[in-house]
Parts: structure tokens; sequence; C-alpha cells
């Protein structure tokens, strides 16, 4: 086994070798080494990074990270990003980052289904669906095209055609059902499946990988290729993806993990695509486990069970961490050996995926224009989400008394989600005034948006009240309590507050002093405050900042 310094050495290398280090918020979730939503098994269980891990790309979870190694392993090369605040750290863990990790960065939002790949084959004629859930399809590539093939679900593989191609140039093909996947590839293609629709139907709801997925002239045993080649795959699934326990795949051989093998072709998997699971992760069958679970028949491998490496050069991302490796039955599994394939950075495959953080307002600014001294105005701004990040709104505030916010409660905006935040201008003085709107965010930096009003005199001056009569109300906008002072103590005077729609919402007698509303159960918005004399009536607009 190389040594340490070696093996940082040679990581240091392919890293000066890449053109720029990928930032921590990426375009599309190929363009990602890593990505995960979910840390922990559907069991419950956290799965580490251990010491034969070496990641030569950009990483991030919205979950907690877990390692598990020492003297300076697991090794990552580009930036390592989190949602949440820490890493976790087990047995003594000391990993090497080549740079510093990124911290509650934004949450990246994968989609439940595959929506524009499903359009992508139905508008190229490659959409095939499961009847009734009872086929199960499988799906081979050669130097020459692909093949389709279709069998009852449950039965042993039946080698009918249903469908051909040539070699792909930008094409999407889809399985509405159970897909089996293997071969060598030329072109450039998308492939997704939902997985059965048959909820009974245990170890089916998958992309099975029978054998490699690689290019046709890449190396078998390392899966090396010419970077410059044109050739690109992803696979998507709306469930799982699952290397199936096959004899290609390492079935028996009890080979070793992480270290040169006689024969890769027999003791490892090669992957050279974008790799991305929807609806749950990237895992393996036969996990000699002592229970029947979804990707077990209940076998019982040799003890230990090392299968291979997994060696995925290209990319990884899924909606839950799947194991590729236990500890049980004396170990079972793969190591992995993960490459990230720089072309992604640059080019989109067919129906990629968003994952950039892009937060959009309508307008990128709020201007009030000239209001009158004490008058209250109210503008809206929308913030969409065109990325492919969720957007986790804390709440939304402004830096001046002049300027408002209604509250909003903590939010999370998915990608296509949008929400209008109604901003208030009071001036309190001749003049212009800036402030922003700032909408602080559990995950990433804030938002902000710009905000400029001018304070105009009043066109004609309006004639005094008598001495005898004098209403104050502040302060407005206010956040919690409303003071409102009358001074007549000649004349008793009727208080009503009205919402918006003219509801009544408070009511008093009063006399000369001072009256205390304190709003219970409303909501924050704008309110209208009537105060009724013998002979006079006045109203003011008062704005309830929650």
């Amino acid at each position: 086994m190389r040594t340490l310094l070696a093996r940082i050495f040679a990581a240091l290398t392919v890293t000066l070798w890449l053109c720029s280090v990928t930032p921590a918020q990426n375009p599309t979730t190929s363009s990602y080494l890593y990505l995960s939503e979910i840390e922990n098994t559907i069991f419950g269980e956290m799965i580490k990074f251990w010491y034969l891990d070496t990641l030569n790309g950009t990483v991030h979870s919205n979950d907690t990270i877990a390692m598990q190694g020492l003297n300076g392993q697991p090794i990552f090369l580009d930036t390592v990003s989190t949602s949440a605040p820490i890493f976790m750290y087990f047995n003594g863990a000391n990993p090497y980052f080549a740079y510093e990790p990124v911290f509650n960065a934004p949450r990246v939002a994968l989609p439940e289904w595959a929506d524009s790949i499903r359009a992508r084959a139905a508008a190229s004629g490659c959409f095939y669906t499961d009847i009734n859930g009872f086929y199960a399809h499988r799906l081979v590539f050669n130097s020459q095209g692909w093949m389709l093939y279709r069998w009852p679900l449950g039965l042993p593989f039946a080698d009918t055609v249903i469908a051909v191609g040539g070699v792909p140039n930008q094409q999407t093909i889809f399985v509405d059902g159970y897909l089996e996947l293997k071969g060598l590839v030329r072109g450039t293609v998308t492939v997704g499946a939902h997985g059965s629709n048959d909820p009974q139907a245990l170890g089916y709801h998958c992309i099975r990988l029978l054998d490699d997925v690689r290019y046709a002239n890449s190396n078998p045993q390392t899966g090396e290729f010419d970077p410059f080649t044109t050739d690109m795959v992803q696979i998507v699934s709306e469930g799982d993806i699952v290397i199936g326990n096959t004899p290609e795949n390492g079935r028996d051989n009890c080979g070793g993990m992480g270290y040169a093998q006689p024969d890769m072709r027999q003791k490892s998997i090669i992957i050279t695509a974008a790799v991305v699971a929807l609806g749950e992760g990237f895992t393996f069958e036969d996990q000699n486990d002592s229970y029947v679970w979804e990707y077990s028949t209940g076998y019982q491998g040799p003890s230990p069970d090392h299968r291979g490496d997994i060696i995925l050069r290209g990319s990884l991302a899924q909606h839950r961490r799947g194991y590729v490796h236990r500890s049980n039955h004396g170990d079972t599994g793969y190591g992995k050996r993960f490459y990230y394939d720089t072309r992604f950075d640059t080019t989109w495959l067919p129906g990629s995926i968003p994952a950039r953080h892009i937060p959009e307002f309508d307008p990128p600014q709020l201007d009030f224009g000239e209001i009158t001294v004490y008058e209250i105005d109210t503008l809206e701004v929308v913030l969409r989400n065109e990325g492919g990040t969720y957007i986790d709104i804390q709440r939304a505030t402004t830096g001046s008394t002049v300027f408002g916010v209604f509250a909003v409660d903590s939010m999370t905006l998915a990608p296509t989600d949008s929400f209008a935040f109604q901003v208030i201008f009071q001036p309190d003085n001749i003049g212009q005034f800036n402030d922003s709107l700032i909408i602080e965010l559990y995950y990433g930096a804030d938002l902000k948006v710009p905000l400029v009003g001018t304070g105009a005199a009043l066109g004609v001056t309006p004639a005094p009240l008598p001495e005898s009569y004098a209403l104050q109300i502040s302060p407005n906008p206010f956040n919690g309590q409303l003071r409102i002072q009358y001074g007549n103590s000649l004349n008793p005077a009727d208080l009503s507050i009205r919402d918006i729609q003219g509801r009544v919402v408070e009511s008093a007698h009063l006399e000369s002093g001072s009256y205390t509303w304190t709003p219970a159960g409303l909501a924050g918005g704008i309110y209208f405050v009537t105060l009724q004399t013998e002979g006079s009536t006045i109203c003011r607009k008062v704005v309830y900042l929650k």
C-alpha cells in the first residue's frame, strides 16, 4: 500500500492538473463529485467517509457529514460543504482537506421526479411504459448503439427486444419501471427509470447495474478515458441505483478493497457516468444481513465478502446515502475510488438537474418616490427561487425605523416557489432615505434588496387642530403595542380600530388621557384608528409589524 505521503502527493498532483477549483455552489447535480440530502440510511445509521476514501471533486451534503480514519484520511482534494454547522468524527478521524470546508451552506434540492428527463424521452419517442407494473427491462449498450429488452417481472431474463438504437447523440431514454443496465457506451445519453410501480415487488424499485457502464474506449482495468472524449452518460433513477451481486461485479471473489487487483474486471464495477438517485440512494444488493430487506435475497456470501472496488469516474448525487460497504459478515461490499469528470463543470448533460442557489427579486430594488412626511406607503417585492437549492428563510427585517416589513414566519421556498414581501415606508423628515430589506437565511449568506424613498413637505399647510382637541399615535409602524393619546377632557371620544377589510377589531370609550392597544391573535398589516367626538371624526392609518 502506498504511504500516506505518497497518497497526498499524488492527490495534490491531480488537483493541480485541474483548470480551476469548482466553487461550493455548482450549476447542476453532476457538477459535484458527491452530493446527498440525507447521510443516514433507511435504518437510521450514519454512514461515514472512511480511510480508503479519496475524493478529488466537490463534496456537499445537506446533512452532517461523518468521517472515520487516521493519519490524514479520508482525503478530500476539492471543496467540502455541508448545510450543518459541524462534521462528526469517529475513532480519532483526522481527514485531509485541500481547501477550507464550508459550513451552513444552502441546501441542494433534489426533485422527487425526473420531469425534464421524462419529457425529453417522450418527445424523442424513447419513453417506455411498464404496463401495469408487470414487466422488467434491460438496457444494454455496445459500441454500435443499444438494445432494450422486456420480460415478465419476477421471471428469469428473456431476450425479447422491444427497441434498438444507434450511437446516441444527446439522446434521452426513460423506462417507467424496473431497469437493468450495463454495457460499453459511445455517444452522449441520459438513461432514466422509475422502478417498479408494484409496491410488493421488493428489489425492483430501482435501476440495477449488472456490470460496468463505461465508455467504449475507457481502460477496462481502471476506467480511465481521454479527457477530451465526447462520450458522456447520465444515469437517473426515481428510486435507488443498485449494484447487482453478479459475477461481473465481484460476487464471491473475496477480493481486497482498496488494493490493486489482478483483474479489476472481476473484482470491481467501473462506472463512467453522472449517477443520480432521486428517490433513495446508491447502494448494493445482498449485504449479508440477518434479515431480508429491499435489495436482499437472503443470500449469505463468503466471510469476508470483499467484492472489490467501485471505480466511479463521473459524479454521484443521491437523496439518501446508501451503503456500498458494511462491516457485518467480516466486511461486505466495496471500497470507493471516486474521480470527478471535470467536463461536468462546463457541459450539461441532457435533462441535467439544477443545483445552484439562484434567488431572484422582482423588482430588484424598491423606490417609493416622494411620500409626504408621516404618510405611509406600501410596496411589494417578490422573491422567486429559480435555482436548485432550497431558500430557508429565518426572518425579514429592515435596518431603520422609516422602513418596515410585514412580519413573516420562518419558511422554506423550494425550487420554482415564490413569496411576496410587503415593505412599508413612512418618512419622518424631508429628504432621501436609503435602507435594505434583509432576508435572513438559515443557510448561506443573507439576501438584500435596496430600498430608497424621499420624504416630501406637505403641499398645503393644514389648518391647526383646535387646542381643545389633540390625537397622537406612536410608534407607527409598531410591533407589540400601539399608544393612543387623546387630549380633550371636555369631549369624550369613541375609539374604533378596523382592519383593511373594515372589520372592527377593537373599540373603547375614551376620556382625556391615553389608551394602549395590544393586538391579540391578529395578523400583521394595515389598520385604521378612528376617533369620533361630538361634531368631529379623525382617522389615522397604522401599520402592525408582527
